[in-house]
């Protein structure tokens, strides 16, 4: 977690759907060969076969740095060496890294 927004992974499990039924701004897929330019507002665009990061940014200039600025595809390439993907702790160090 981080100070400026609050972060659910939804990991394609039946445990895990509550998560779409949590306060969230828009997801992005966060594992296996997805296209990470994908920004769903919606839980029914969110296919529940995939892995999905769920962001509850806490104002509107975390919303423009998590939704615009941050490179999920370049993000997802960063931390593995096999299966593109990132986690929450990685989306984290991203951020900080960025804007501290």
């Amino acid at each position: 977690m981080h100070q400026d927004f609050a972060l659910h992974q939804y990991n394609n499990t039946r445990e895990a759907l509550k998560v779409f039924d949590y306060d969230w701004d828009f997801a992005v897929p966060c594992q296996g060969y997805q296209d990470y330019s994908r920004r769903e507002t919606k839980s029914e665009h969110c296919e529940k076969h995939k892995q999905w990061m769920l962001f509850k940014p806490r104002n509107e200039l975390v919303h423009v740095r998590l939704y615009q600025e941050i490179d999920y595809e370049e993000l997802s390439l960063k931390y593995t060496t096999v299966t593109p993907g990132f986690r929450k702790g990685d989306l984290v160090m991203e951020y900080l890294s960025r804007y501290g």
